[in-house]
């Protein structure tokens, strides 16, 4: 338990330091691309310290110690939550797509990158099809017209 509580607080520490990080990002002028990045590891800290409170709070023995263990949980809330919301803020008012802006030749998507590459991937399956499609009718085409060919 004491390995769990020490990963719990470094979490706990983490979350402060990103929402430090989030309230600069204008000044900074930090980029679309670190602040979709901050939000991603944001959400999958989030997931984590989850996980490990949730192991915590099953090693209790008794209600009480149950509620204190609880009050972490809020702790991560209060710096996990403004600083999502000031990234999600800052993503929407940076947005390339939105500003007509790209980075690199490519626009970026609502920062989603995997419903993108999700997308590519059925497209290229798609056209896998249809090119073998295409290949067999004709090959099916060849077949018929040189049979009837050689009558």
């Amino acid at each position: 338990m004491d390995k769990l509580e020490r990963v719990r607080n470094a979490q706990l520490a983490l979350v402060k330091r990103e929402l430090l990080a989030a309230e600069v990002l204008g000044e900074r002028k930090a980029s679309f691309v670190e602040a979709t990045d901050r939000l991603e590891q944001l959400k999958a800290l989030a997931g984590k310290f989850r996980q490990t409170q949730d192991n915590i709070e099953q090693e209790q023995e008794n209600p009480e110690s149950i509620a204190s263990v609880h009050d972490h949980r809020e702790e991560f809330n209060q710096a996990y939550y403004p600083a999502r919301n000031l990234l999600e803020k800052y993503i929407a008012d940076n947005n390339p797509e939105e500003t007509g802006s790209s980075a690199c030749g490519r626009t970026v998507v609502d920062g989603n990158y995997s419903e993108l590459r999700e997308a590519m991937r059925l497209l290229m399956i798609t056209q896998r099809a249809m090119m073998e499609n295409q290949r067999l009718a004709h090959v099916a085409g060849d077949h018929t017209g040189s049979a009837t060919s050689g009558d």
